[in-house]
């Protein structure tokens, strides 16, 4: 939402691998956030759950399903988007930077201050923490129903 209100600067040319394929280059950069394999774990803990809660019904089980991944694929458009944004309106703070996260990190210090860094920092621990443990849950109740014979 800060970078809506208060950008770091104005909109800026694409440069380096992001003129001529934009599209591929953020996909490899994104994908390295496992966000694509943490909402396959997530999808089946939210299965799991729809189920444990009664819902038997394959029509209300898909049903629940699919209005929990829009949910999730709303948020992430939203998170992606604005960090699209974040970066292309970041030149102004340097060119030294290599990665998304050298730019989330200077627009936060930039904006926030010290405080913000921190912050940035444990909002980073609890979103890998919480994708780490879905893709735990998710590999641990396969392996268990798959290989029930052998504790893990």
């Amino acid at each position: 939402v800060t970078a809506l209100i208060y950008p770091a600067g104005e909109l800026t040319q694409a440069s380096g691998p992001y003129v001529s394929g934009a599209f591929a280059e953020g996909l490899t950069q994104g994908y390295m956030t496992m966000d694509a394999l943490g909402s396959i774990g997530f999808g089946w803990i939210i299965f799991r759950a729809i189920r444990s809660m009664g819902v038997d019904c394959p029509r209300a089980t898909a049903k629940y399903t699919l209005i929990a991944a829009l949910m999730y694929a709303v948020a992430m458009a939203f998170v992606y988007i604005s960090l699209s944004y974040i970066g292309s309106t970041s030149s102004y703070l340097g060119s030294e930077f290599s990665n998304g996260g050298d730019i989330l990190t200077a627009f936060t210090f930039n904006h926030f201050g010290a405080f913000g860094s921190v912050l940035l920092g444990a909002v980073m621990v609890l979103a890998c923490l919480t994708t780490a443990i879905g893709v735990t849950t998710a590999g641990s109740e396969f392996y268990d129903n798959t290989f029930s014979k052998v504790d893990y």
